[in-house]
């Protein structure tokens, strides 16, 4: 059916729902080149409506109209609901809303007719907020990010329910909205800004979490900062993230931000994209034959292992506060390539020297063990060295391409020429 606008372009309809009681229309304005296609008037839409016979059941005499949206209520029960919650806020607000596509859930409509007026306002902003999209590459599609905040709201308690919901609109105070002039990296790809992503990696994180209260309670022991570098990790992988909060709770500020940021960022500049996708470049016989080293610096499975690795070290050693901030210091002030190869020879030297764990053992024997792994790890030659041995050698004279690995193939010769390097210092 076509609904005719002042101006030519395109409207699209929508039915939205098969159930009588939460059966509605959903009218939506697309682009137009550069301008937004205009709704038509909503008395226009309702004589429109209850002119057609496959229609007219949503000829209610009601009609909500968003930004980009009008939405029809099929039934007057659904249609009183909606105005039971719309009234409750500004008209700016009440657009937002009627845009979020969450009008007409059953289960969302439930939920903030639930709402005193502070909470449906801050759930409002909380909305508002999410309409930015994050730079971040959630493990939840954007599209289920919404309904996972009503899940979660819905199944919590009303105490519960209110602090989740005074988190969220602190979180979406921050978000600033992308501009209409959209900017571009040097790859092309379009600019997003990041302000949006705590709000996005908390609601992400609250249907993963055993403990919704606890989960609030560790965060806001932290400053914001400090908070948006582990939600960065939680986004990445939620346990992974939980272990690392519970390993940098307590511990001294600087220790704290020096651990956070490292693996903070690499979280943040996470892709999709995991080894096992990249089979390299395959032009036998040229300059581009083989795999540029560190050409998988960011991708996601490389992300993990890099915050597995400083987490486990965390948990399995106990380094005296001189020694993590030594060690935060040096791996910020480091390009990635040589961030991989440090974080593998304290690992690998750990583990030849004082075991996987050295809880149990005495304080000195792991420093001494630091201080030779600390030779090492701090020659960017060695650095280099080692990282270069996870690869082959170039397939033609003067190339940047060396010969590909697998990983497993790769993680080995690397780890063997890290004891080789043991060894002879040593002698």
């Amino acid at each position: 059916m076509n609904i005719n606008s002042s101006d030519s372009g395109l409207l699209r309809i929508y039915k939205l729902n098969d159930n009588q009681n939460t059966a509605s229309l959903q009218i939506t304005s697309f682009d137009k080149g550069s301008n937004l296609q205009k709704l038509p008037d909503t008395s226009a839409v309702l004589s429109q409506i209850s002119q057609n016979s496959e229609l007219e059941h949503y000829a209610t005499g009601k009609a909500y109209q968003g930004n980009v949206n009008i939405v029809l209520p099929g039934s007057s029960k659904m249609a009183d609901k909606m105005d039971g919650i719309l009234n409750r806020l500004d008209e700016d607000s009440q657009k937002h809303l009627i845009d979020s596509g969450l009008m007409t859930n059953e289960k969302f409509l439930d939920l903030a007719s639930e709402l005193d007026d502070e909470e449906l306002q801050q759930l409002s902003e909380t909305l508002q907020g999410m309409d930015t999209p994050t730079t971040l590459q959630l493990n939840t599609p954007y599209s289920e990010i919404k309904g996972e905040l009503i899940d979660a709201l819905s199944s919590a308690n009303d105490a519960t329910r209110s602090k989740i919901l005074q988190q969220t609109a602190q979180y979406a105070e921050k978000v600033v909205p992308n501009s209409d002039d959209a900017t571009y990296d040097s790859m092309g790809r379009i600019m997003l800004t990041s302000s949006s992503n705590d709000l996005h990696s908390f609601i992400s994180s609250l249907n993963k979490t055993e403990d919704v209260n606890g989960l609030m309670d560790k965060l806001n022991s932290f400053d914001e900062e400090q908070q948006s570098q582990l939600l960065n990790v939680m986004s990445l992988d939620y346990d992974l993230g939980e272990r690392l909060l519970e390993q940098v709770s307590g511990k001294d500020k600087d220790i704290q931000d020096n651990i956070l940021n490292f693996v903070g960022e690499i979280a943040a500049t996470s892709s999709r994209m995991e080894s096992r996708d990249f089979e390299g470049h395959n032009m036998p016989g040229t300059l581009y034959s083989g795999t540029i080293p560190g050409s998988d610096n960011h991708f996601a499975d490389v992300s993990k292992e890099m915050i597995e690795d400083t987490v486990s070290l965390l948990e399995n050693h106990d380094f005296t506060d001189d020694q993590l901030l030594q060690m935060g210091e040096e791996l910020n002030s480091m390009e990635r390539i040589d961030q991989r190869a440090y974080l593998a020879i304290t690992k690998v030297g750990l583990e030849q020297l004082v075991g996987d764990n050295s809880l149990d053992q005495e304080s000195n024997k792991l420093s001494q063990a630091l201080e030779s792994i600390s030779a090492l790890r701090s020659d960017s030659n060695i650095r280099e060295e080692v990282f270069r041995a996870r690869y082959g050698v170039a397939n033609e004279p003067g190339s940047k391409f060396l010969g590909t690995k697998d990983k497993y193939d790769a993680d080995l010769d690397m780890n063997a020429a890290i004891i080789s390097l043991f060894s002879q210092s040593q002698v």
